[in-house]
């Protein structure tokens, strides 16, 4: 089948999300691939850099710029200058450590439902889960939606898709045992 040589991607008129999807694809296929885009500090070039992306060219460059990057990347020569990529890289890490913030504050109980929320849980069918009252559920999501400083559940799920954050594996060691960990949660003093 026919794969191309590479693949030039302009960030610029892509979705963000989907700008990222489209870096997996390429990344997990290996085709190399070099990303164009109007602000070079952006986070999202440190991802695509990180990511695997060869080069970075400003939109602002003459075409001719472009084309010798395209040959350079077909030639198999590196591409972008080690600062550049350290910065862009640095840039990318400072914007997810910013965006997952909010949820630093939470306790391991309130991760877990949140993570429980953000898969469509209802209370009532988390408290189950975990043999602990509905009360006790209710109070840590009121918790939870006070700490991200939103006031819907609905709110607090909208953020977590934004901010991209996902339940730590270390959080919970065990999924199967979902009631003893809300039940003995050491971070928590009280439910």
């Amino acid at each position: 089948s026919w794969c191309p040589e590479m693949a030039l991607l302009d960030i610029d008129s892509v979705p963000g999300t989907t700008c990222l999807e489209c870096v997996d694809i390429l990344h997990g296929a290996d085709i190399p691939f070099v990303v164009m885009g109007g602000d070079l500090d952006r986070p999202l070039l440190g991802k695509c850099i990180y990511a695997g992306a060869s080069a970075v060219v400003d939109k602002s460059s003459p075409l001719s710029d472009l084309f010798g990057v395209i040959g350079r990347q077909l030639a198999g020569e590196v591409l972008l200058r080690e600062d550049l990529r350290q910065r862009l890289i640095e840039s990318y890490d400072r914007e997810t450590q910013a965006r997952l913030a909010p949820f630093e504050v939470l306790t391991r109980r309130e991760k877990y439902i949140l993570s429980e929320l953000t898969e469509g849980r209802a209370a009532e069918s988390i408290a189950r889960r975990a043999s602990v009252s509905i009360s006790t559920v209710r109070s840590q999501i009121k918790a939870i939606l006070q700490k991200l400083g939103v006031n819907s559940q609905l709110a607090a799920t909208a953020l977590v898709q934004q901010a991209g954050w996902t339940l730590d594996d270390n959080t919970v060691a065990d999924a199967s045992d979902h009631a003893s960990f809300i039940a003995r949660d050491p971070s928590q003093t009280s439910s």
